[in-house]
């Protein structure tokens, strides 16, 4: 058979110094169901009035936030670093290009910097114009060695591979020359 229909249970009496505190949140389900815009407004002011409440709403996106905090934190604080680093590196860089396209070597360099820095010049330009024209009567340092015994010996006996030699030597010191090293 058919189980009969049971009614619903009578609600128990609302007590009548909770009656107001019904009656407001009737009211506030009422607002917070009609605006979603102000059902957040409504569960703060909740929250504010009750800490202890727990509406999972607001602890879920309070909770989320402060992880997504410290993982944007960490995240900030690499990419920080890495632009420092970046920034060095291209610093370098730039200051091995500028020597490259001045011909100079490290030292020269080194020299003009600290010659830069002395007179206050900003400009590395003027500069390193400033710094050969006080260097014009000055040599600059040369590798070339003088010829030894042995040397004349050898191209005497044979110049071309003399010759060889003496340019392989040569080309290498341009090569380590250009690179800085």
């Amino acid at each position: 058979m058919a189980d009969p229909v049971r009614p619903d249970p009578p609600t128990p009496p609302i007590p009548p110094d909770l009656r107001d505190h019904y009656a407001t949140g009737l009211l506030m389900s009422k607002i917070a169901d009609a605006n979603p815009k102000a059902r957040r407004k409504l569960l703060e002011i909740v929250k504010e009035a009750v800490p202890d409440l727990p509406i999972p709403q607001l602890d879920l996106e309070r909770q989320f936030s402060t992880q997504v905090e410290e993982v944007t934190k960490a995240s900030q604080t690499e990419v920080a670093a890495l632009k420092d680093r970046l920034a060095k590196l291209e610093g370098r860089d730039a200051r091995a290009q500028w020597r490259d396209a001045h011909e100079l070597t490290e030292e020269e360099l080194a020299d003009v910097e600290t010659f830069a820095k002395e007179k206050k010049i900003g400009d590395p330009e003027v500069a390193l114009d400033y710094y050969r024209q006080q260097e014009l009567g000055k040599p600059r340092a040369s590798t070339a060695d003088t010829m030894t015994v042995d040397d004349r010996k050898e191209l005497y006996k044979s110049p071309k591979a003399w010759y060889e030699k003496q340019a392989a030597k040569v080309l290498r010191d341009l090569k380590t020359r250009r690179r800085g090293a």
